[in-house]
């Protein structure tokens, strides 16, 4: 889930929306003084960031433990293979 909400958070979309949010409540805030000291909109961009942080670094953790796991696996096949050498090589 985190690696497909990380892929969503790069995307034009998202940004595109963040960018429209922020535009409106930039309006709303010039036009008619919503959220006047600018917290509300200060707490939900920092809550944001933290979720979206969390949820990189777990995507990063999992393409990290992928990438572990196919290392081990490469190794393994090439360890089979050098034996599979080395006896063809007793062999002649």
């Amino acid at each position: 889930m985190a690696e497909k909400l990380a892929k969503w958070f790069g995307s034009a979309p998202f940004i595109l929306f963040h960018l429209l949010w922020f535009s409106l409540w930039i309006a709303l805030h010039i036009l008619i003084s919503f959220d006047k000291d600018w917290s509300s909109l200060t707490l939900i961009v920092s809550l944001e960031a933290i979720f979206l942080s969390l949820f990189i670094l777990r995507a990063e953790e999992v393409a990290s433990e992928r990438s572990e796991e196919e290392v081990k696996s490469d190794l393994k096949k090439s360890e089979e293979q050098l034996k599979l050498l080395k006896s063809i090589k007793n062999k002649l």
